[in-house]
């Protein structure tokens, strides 16, 4: 058998793999993808970088268990504890955009960021005295649990595994595609959300001009949270719900924002779906001991060649061109 014969065999026999990796680090990288776009709504109304985000992840996951499964809880059917769960996450998220209103006036950033780092610590400890410390289980959106997907045997030869496809996967991948759009058209085409962006961009204008900045603000954090508490209901099946979730979580969901560029929605998607790959592929490949630096490394080299983000970095070599 010739080489080249011999490489294209071994890739196509591979090729269940690959597609696996692919599926499930796009399902991993949604998940960063919503987080992002959280970290990216607060940023986008106030420029204010959320190091909270990540809790409400851990709110909505754990939330939903407690309506759902929990031994003492109300045990009430998923279609109504979601959308609990989520205004759950809305009420916290109000309620640490109200706090941060008055220093938001005067204070430095540094300052900002140290109140959002406390209100994290906060909702940590407060999640571990009344969930405790030992992940729980959390009941998925669909009964179904995934589909086995068959390739063609001429691509794969006569032996090899299908690639399954998780349902809650599909649930995770479904609900980042559906909210980028739906933020999409909430910033660009409703006052509301053309107002919060008016308020980043010059908080006395948009005082002069009418709009309620308070209001906006307190609006964009319980929008954020919203969107965190959906990401985590929806990963809660896949990993599990603690009180610690958030962290790491929240942490990547940074990275991805930074690497997509901040206050940029198609970046933070595209890095999140991107991170998420690189670390299944390298956790496979390489080592899973280091598959959560993975993230921060990419993070890093990012920040190196472009610390605008790699949606920048493309948009300067296009002006180049």
């Amino acid at each position: 058998m010739t080489e080249p014969v011999y490489a294209r065999k071994r890739i196509m026999g591979n090729l269940p793999d690959i597609l696996q990796l692919l599926f499930t680090g796009l399902a991993v990288g949604s998940i960063y993808a919503i987080i992002a776009v959280g970290f990216t709504v607060i940023f986008s109304s106030t420029q204010v970088v959320n190091f909270a985000q990540g809790e409400f992840v851990m709110i909505g996951a754990l939330v939903s268990y407690w309506l759902v499964g929990a031994e003492h809880g109300p045990h009430l059917p998923l279609l109504l504890a979601l959308p609990l769960a989520v205004l759950t996450a809305m009420f916290v998220g109000s309620a640490l955009g109200w706090v941060l209103m008055r220093p938001l006036k005067d204070a430095s950033v540094t300052t900002l960021i140290i109140i959002t780092v406390g209100a994290s610590m906060l909702m940590h400890g407060i999640a571990s005295m009344l969930w405790g410390k030992d992940p729980v289980s959390v009941t998925a959106f669909s009964k179904t649990s995934g589909y086995s997907l068959y390739l063609p045997a001429a691509l794969t030869g006569p032996d090899a595994y299908p690639v399954y496809i998780g349902t809650q996967e599909l649930w995770v991948m479904g609900l980042a595609a559906l909210i980028v759009l739906l933020l999409t058209f909430f910033f660009n085409k409703t006052m509301v959300g053309k107002a919060m962006r008016a308020v980043s961009v010059n908080r006395h204008g948009a005082r002069l001009i009418g709009i309620n900045v308070s209001r906006m603000v307190v609006g964009a954090f319980a929008l954020s949270a919203a969107i965190g508490a959906i990401a985590g209901a929806a990963i809660a099946p896949i990993s599990m719900a603690s009180y610690g979730m958030g962290t790491m979580l929240g942490l990547k969901g940074f990275a991805a924002a930074i690497v997509g560029g901040l206050g940029n929605f198609p970046g933070s998607v595209i890095a999140g779906l991107l991170l998420g790959i690189m670390e299944n592929f390298s956790a496979t490949y390489i080592s899973s001991q280091y598959k959560d630096a993975f993230a921060f490394i990419i993070l890093l080299v990012v920040l190196v060649i472009s610390p605008n983000g790699i949606v920048a970095l493309f948009r300067r070599r296009r002006a180049r061109a």
